[in-house]
């Protein structure tokens, strides 16, 4: 199976492929494309980018802290971030946020791109 599958449950795994990256309790099922709407719709993008990039505020895709953390975080967050208690982030909405951000595929390697190798010519 090709990673980008292995990560968004699609082909011949289906949503098995997901449940088994995330064996444990602490590793919730979630629905990369409700995930993405959630993402979109409490603001997540205004400052980790469309894609979890992280501008201006901090990377979190494609490797997000594992879920307890990443939960924590989003319920506790000491810093800038407001926090999103479940009223107003319910639980399988979070879920879903996070496996939008697993879906993510890696950046490429720079080496890797055509175009930057011609640059240095």
């Amino acid at each position: 199976m090709r990673h980008e599958d292995r990560i968004t449950g699609t082909a011949r795994g289906g949503a098995r492929s997901e449940r088994r990256r995330c064996r444990s309790r602490a590793c919730p099922q979630g629905d990369v494309a409700r995930g993405k709407a959630a993402f979109l719709r409490v603001g997540c993008y205004t400052c980790h980018g469309y894609e979890g990039q992280g501008v201006p505020g901090k990377k979190i895709a494609p490797n997000p802290l594992a879920y307890p953390a990443f939960a924590n975080f989003v319920r506790t967050s000491p810093g800038e971030m407001p926090t999103f208690t479940p009223k107003v982030l319910p639980d399988q909405d979070l879920a879903d946020i996070y496996a939008y951000l697993r879906s993510k595929p890696a950046s490429p390697n720079p080496a890797m791109i055509p175009l930057l190798q011609e640059v240095g010519r």
